[in-house]
C-alpha cells in the first residue's frame, strides 16, 4: 500500500501522505483555510469550526484540522454554506467579544479581527451582555483579560502538549467558562510566553509590551537567541530604532518558534539604560569619553608596548561563547596573528574542548559530526542524561525530550544527575547521585551491561579495539560500589543498563559546565563508551554535548583556543600580573564568570594594561585602562554555530547605541592595527574569509552516525569519584530564568528572579536550624560571599546549591580555580524575623 494518496481540493490535486488531515493537504495545495485554534505544534482539536470543508460524498461539513486524508477524496473549501457557517460562527463569537480594538494591543494582527474582516460581519446581529470579568494582572510578565477570550483552548493545550507544565486551565462551565492558572493561583510557571503567541486575540498579553506601540508601526526583524547552545530564532519588534519586545511564529527556526523565558523576556538588555555608550579611556583613575580613533590607537599602541617590553607572550585575550564567527576569527587574528601571542581562550572553551576530546578518543574523529540535535532526540526511544538538567539550562531543548517520554509510549528517559527537574516525574529511573559521580554512575552502567550479559561482547569488541581492556577496568564499577559513591540505590544501575540494552534508538545526552568544569572530559568520553559498547552509534542514535552559550561549537571551530605552548582561561587569570601584562576581554566579566573571581578581580590590577569590549561596566571594565562599548546581536550581522553544527546568520535589527559599535568592526580596526589582517571592504567579505577558513562553516556537519559506524577505540578507566564528603559541599550552576550574567540586566528575567540565594536540602536545614529567608554567609577556603536560604529538596542532602548569575551572590569567589566543588562552612548573619548573627557548626 503507497504512502501517499491523492485529494482534489477545489480543483487542485496534490499527493500527500497517508495520515495527513485535509487542512495539511490544503496547504500542500495551496488552499488557504482559515483557522483559530489550530497549531501544528500541537492535536488538532476542532474548537473553532471555523475550518469546515465541504468532503464530497460526506454528511455535512467537516472540520479540516481533524479530518484524515482519504484516497480520491474531493474536497471544496468555499461553498455558500461553508460562507454562511463561518459568517454565522464569527457572529456569535462577537456576541461576548467587546469591540475594543483602537485600544487592545492585539489590533491589527487579531484572528478575529482579520477574520472578521475577510469572511463575516465587524459586528453581531445578536445580543447578549459581555463579561466584565476582572482583568488577572498579578503574574509579573503575563496578563489574562478573559473579557477577550474566545475559548480556542490554545493556550491551555500549549502549555501542556509541548510546554509541559499544565499551568493554565478551563475552569467553570458554559457562558462562564473563562482560562485561569491551575487550580486559580497566581500564574506561576515557566514563563516562556508560548500562550501569549499563540492567544489570537488579546486575552493573554506582555506585560513588557503592553500600550508601547501598535503593530503596524513595527517591523519584525529575525534574529539568533544568544542566551544558549539551542541558538533559537526568534523576531524583534522593533519602532523607531528601538527593541519593543520579541514575536515568534510555528514556522520559525529549527525551534518551529518556541522560546524560553531568556528568549521571550530576556531581551531588556538591548535597551538597557545601564549600556556603555562611549569608548572610555581611563586617565589620573577616572574615566573619559574618547573618540573610536583615539581608543584603539591607544590600545593598539600600549599592546604593542606590553610585547616590546615583555615578550608576545605577555599579551593574552579572553573571548566569549556570545561572540560570532566573524568576531571569534578577528580576534584571533590580532592575537595569534597581530600580537603573536599563545595564550588566547574563550569562556567554557577549554570546557567544551575536553568534553570534544573525550569523545574524539572513543570514536577517533574531531568534529561537530559527533554531536546531534533534537532531530536525533525526536527519533529515540531512549534519552539518557547525564550531568545535565536541560529543562533548566536549556528549556527549547527539553521541550523535545519532556515531548517524546510524556506524549510517545514506549519512550524511555534515565537521568542521571542530582537536581529534580521538570521531567523528573518520566525518568525510570532518575539517579540522584551525589554532584561530581554521575560519571562513576555510567561506567556502572556500561559494567552491568557487560556482566549482566545484556550486550553481545563479541559484537561489542568488534565494534572498537581495546574491549577486553575497558571490561576488566570497569568491574569495579559494581552495582554495591556505585550505590556507595553515589548515594542512590544499587538496583538503579540495573534498571538504566536495562533500558539502554532495550533501546532500538538511544540518545546520549551531557552538558559543558564552565564553572565547575573537572569532569567534562570524563563524562562526555563515559557516554561515548556506553553508546560504543550498548551499540547506538548508528542512524537514529546519538550524542549530544549541551552548550552553555549560542556560539560556543563556533568559536572552538574558529579559532579561539591556546595553541600548544599557550594558556587557557583559567591559566590567563593565574598568572595575571606575572607572565601576562597586557590582557584584551571580549563579553566577558572575569570576576564572575572564573572560579576563584575574588582573586583574579585583585590580580586585573596588577596588569600593565587592560582593555575591556562589553555592553556594561563589569568589575572587569571597572578595573580596565580601556573600555570599548560593544553593540549587541540585534545591533550587529554575524553568524553562529549552534550546538548541533547548525550555521545561523543574521542580521542588524536595529542600530547600535550611540557609539557602541559591533564587535566585528572594533576587532577589525584593531586588527589592522596591529598588523594582524588586510583591508576588508565590508561585512560580506569578512564572511567570505570566516566560510573559507572555517570548514564549519559550510554547513551543518555530516553525520557520523548516519554513516558506517566508524571503529572505535576502548580503553581502560582509571576513573574513580571522590569519596562522599561528611559536611556540605557548594556547587553552582544555571537556572531557568537566568543565563550568564547578561540576562540581569533585562527586566523580564530579573522580574522573576531578581537576587541570588542558596538552596539547602531540609535535611540540613533541620540539622542546621535554617529557615526560608534567614540570610547566611557561605565560606569556603577560597572566599566568602552572603545569599538567603531557600529551603527545598531540587538538590540532595548535604549539597548546597547558588545561581552564578548575580553579583550580588559571588559564588565562584568561593570555587577553587580547578572546578572541583569545595567543602562549605555557614554563618547565620540574620534570621529571617531578627538581625541577629548565629553561628552555625556545618
Amino acid at each position: 500500500m503507497s504512502d501517499l494518496v491523492k485529494v482534489t481540493i477545489d480543483g487542485k490535486t496534490v499527493e500527500v501522505p497517508r495520515d495527513h488531515t485535509i487542512l495539511q493537504a490544503a496547504e500542500v495545495a495551496g488552499v488557504d483555510i482559515p483557522t483559530m485554534c489550530f497549531d501544528p505544534r500541537i492535536k488538532p482539536f476542532g474548537a473553532c469550526r471555523m475550518c469546515l470543508v465541504q468532503v464530497e460524498g460526506g454528511r455535512g461539513l467537516a472540520t479540516a484540522c481533524t479530518h484524515p486524508v482519504m484516497p480520491d477524496m474531493v474536497v471544496t473549501t468555499q461553498t455558500e454554506q461553508i460562507a454562511a457557517n463561518r459568517k454565522t460562527l464569527l457572529e456569535l463569537l462577537l456576541t461576548y467579544h467587546p469591540l475594543d480594538c483602537p485600544t487592545c494591543d492585539k489590533g491589527g494582527e487579531c484572528t478575529l479581527q482579520n477574520l472578521s474582516f475577510a469572511h463575516g460581519p465587524q459586528t453581531s446581529r445578536l445580543e447578549a451582555p459581555k463579561h466584565h470579568y476582572t482583568v488577572d494582572d498579578r503574574s509579573p510578565l503575563i496578563q489574562i483579560d478573559n473579557n477577550l477570550c474566545v475559548l480556542c483552548e490554545k493556550c491551555v493545550r500549549m502549555c501542556d502538549e509541548v510546554i509541559d507544565v499544565a499551568a493554565l486551565a478551563m475552569s467553570y462551565r458554559g457562558y462562564h467558562t473563562k482560562v485561569v492558572p491551575s487550580f486559580g493561583k497566581v500564574l506561576d510557571c515557566e514563563y516562556c510566553g508560548a500562550c501569549v503567541s499563540v492567544c489570537p486575540v488579546g486575552a493573554l498579553g506582555d506585560k513588557l509590551y503592553k500600550y508601547r506601540s501598535r503593530p503596524w508601526d513595527q517591523a519584525k526583524k529575525e534574529s539568533i537567541c544568544t542566551y544558549c547552545g539551542v541558538g533559537c530564532h526568534l523576531k524583534y519588534g522593533v519602532a523607531n530604532d528601538e527593541v519593543l519586545r520579541v514575536t515568534t511564529s510555528p514556522d520559525l527556526g529549527h525551534n518551529q518558534g518556541l522560546l524560553c523565558t531568556r528568549g521571550s523576556y530576556g531581551w531588556g538588555y538591548i535597551e538597557s539604560e545601564q549600556r556603555i555608550r562611549q569608548p572610555l579611556i581611563k586617565k589620573n583613575g577616572t574615566f573619559q569619553t574618547a573618540t573610536w580613533s583615539e581608543a584603539l590607537d591607544w590600545v593598539a599602541e600600549k599592546l604593542q608596548r606590553v610585547k616590546s617590553d615583555h615578550g608576545a607572550n605577555a599579551v593574552a585575550a579572553v573571548g566569549s561563547g556570545g561572540m560570532t564567527m566573524e568576531e571569534a576569527f578577528l580576534l584571533r587574528k590580532a592575537v595569534r596573528e597581530g600580537l603573536g601571542s599563545a595564550h588566547l581562550d574563550c569562556i567554557g572553551g577549554s570546557q567544551s574542548a575536553a568534553a570534544l576530546d573525550g569523545i574524539e578518543a572513543v570514536i577517533g574523529v574531531r568534529s561537530n559530526a559527533t554531536i546531534r540535535g533534537a532531530a536525533a532526540i525526536e527519533q529515540a526511544d531512549l534519552v539518557f542524561i547525564a550531568r545535565a538538567v536541560i529543562s533548566e539550562t536549556q528549556p527549547v531543548a527539553g521541550y523535545v525530550v519532556s515531548h517524546l517520554v510524556h506524549r510517545n509510549e514506549g519512550s524511555n528517559l534515565v537521568l542521571v544527575d542530582g537536581r529534580e527537574e521538570k521531567f523528573s516525574r518520566y525518568s525510570t529511573p532518575h539517579a540522584r547521585v551525589r554532584p561530581g559521580t554521575e560519571t562513576a554512575f555510567v561506567y556502572g552502567v556500561i559494567n552491568a551491561l557487560i556482566q549482566g550479559g545484556l550486550v553481545d561482547c563479541e559484537a561489542a569488541a568488534e565494534r572498537g579495539e581495546g574491549f577486553e581492556a575497558l571490561a576488566g577496568s570497569v568491574a569495579r564499577f559494581t552495582p554495591e560500589h556505585v550505590a556507595q559513591v553515589c548515594g542512590i540505590p544499587a538496583e538503579q544501575v540495573g534498571e538504566a543498563a536495562a533500558k539502554v540494552a532495550g533501546a532500538n534508538n538511544a540518545v546520549f545526552i551531557t552538558a559543558v559546565e564552565s564553572a565547575v568544569g573537572g569532569q567534562n572530559r570524563e563524562i562526555a568520553e563515559a557516554l561515548a563508551l556506553l553508546a560504543l559498547v550498548s551499540g547506538h552509534f548508528k542512524e537514529g542514535s546519538g550524542l549530544l554535548v549541551m552548550q552553555e552559550r549560542a556560539n560556543s561549537v563556533g568559536v572552538l571551530a574558529a579559532g579561539l583556543r591556546p595553541a600548544v605552548e599557550g594558556l587557557d582561561a583559567a591559566g590567563i587569570a593565574a598568572h595575571l600580573g606575572s607572565q601576562i601584562k597586557g590582557l584584551l576581554v571580549v563579553g566577558e566579566d572575569l570576576t564572575v564568570t572564573l572560579p576563584a573571581g575574588g582573586k583574579v578581580a585583585a590580580a586585573l590590577n596588577d596588569l600593565d594594561f587592560l582593555v575591556v569590549c562589553d555592553h556594561f561596566m563589569t568589575a572587569t571594565a571597572q578595573a580596565a585602562d580601556v573600555v570599548l562599548p560593544l553593540a549587541s546581536t540585534a545591533e550587529s550581522d554575524g553568524t553562529f554555530i549552534n550546538q548541533g553544527g547548525l550555521v545561523q546568520s543574521f542580521q542588524a535589527a536595529i542600530s547600535p547605541k550611540e557609539a557602541a559599535k559591533p564587535g566585528w568592526q572594533i576587532l577589525y580596526n584593531l586588527a589592522r592595527r596591529l598588523g594582524g589582517i588586510g583591508e576588508i571592504g565590508g561585512f560580506a567579505e569578512l564572511q567570505s574569509q570566516v566560510k573559507a577558513a572555517v570548514p564549519a562553516m559550510a554547513g551543518r556537519a555530516t553525520n557520523l552516525f548516519a554513516e558506517a559506524a566508524p571503529k572505535g577505540s576502548y580503553r581502560a578507566v582509571a576513573f574513580d569519584a571522590a569519596p562522599p564528603s561528611s559536611g556540605l559541599v557548594l556547587t553552582t550552576g544555571s537556572i531557568r530564568q537566568h543565563n550568564g550574567t547578561l540576562s540581569t540586566h533585562a527586566e523580564g528575567p530579573m522580574r522573576l528572579v531578581r537576587h541570588g540565594f542558596v538552596e539547602v536540602h531540609p535535611d540540613d536545614a533541620l540539622r542546621l536550624e535554617l529557615d526560608n529567608g534567614d540570610r547566611i554567609q557561605v565560606r569556603t577556603t577560597h572566599g566568602v560571599f552572603e545569599a538567603e536560604v531557600e529551603v527545598n529538596d531540587r538538590g540532595v542532602a548535604g549539597y548546597l546549591f547558588v545561581p552564578r548569575h548575580f553579583v550580588d551572590t559571588p559564588v565562584l569567589q568561593a570555587m577553587p580555580a580547578d572546578g572541583s566543588l569545595p567543602a562549605a562552612e555557614l554563618v547565620v548573619v540574620a534570621r529571617a524575623q531578627s538581625a541577629e548573627p548565629v553561628a552555625v557548626d556545618a
